[in-house]
């Protein structure tokens, strides 16, 4: 059995569940760390990472694109051996949410049946 790391919180979910939960204790705001794969799909999702910006940082804030999202949610679907659950939850929440993004959108182009 490995042991288990000690010392800095990176380190040890890096090397034991590879996420790290951070929460602000002022406003509750939860945010999961998830450290890099070794994937192609996952040095692909590194590339396509969005900077947001935000008044209250310096610096600007790597996220994934929903996509990229979407599909690690279907990844640990399927390493979960496919039961209900919040991965798949989660997987019908991005897709209604870019529909109805892409339908609203005032550059959406309309197609015609």
């Amino acid at each position: 059995m490995g042991r288990e790391p000690d010392g800095d919180p990176w380190e040890v979910a890096a090397a034991v569940a590879g996420v790290l939960e951070v929460i602000d204790t002022l406003t509750s705001l939860k945010v999961d760390l998830f450290m890099a794969g070794g994937t192609p799909l996952d040095r692909d999702a590194l590339d396509r990472r969005v900077a947001t910006v935000s008044a209250d940082v310096e610096r600007p804030l790597y996220v994934h694109t929903p996509e990229d999202v979407l599909l690690q949610k279907l990844r640990w679907y399927r390493r979960g051996g496919e039961v209900p659950d919040r991965q798949w939850r989660d997987v019908i929440g991005i897709v209604r949410v870019r529909d109805w993004t892409a339908a609203t959108s005032p550059t959406a182009r309309r197609c015609s049946a």
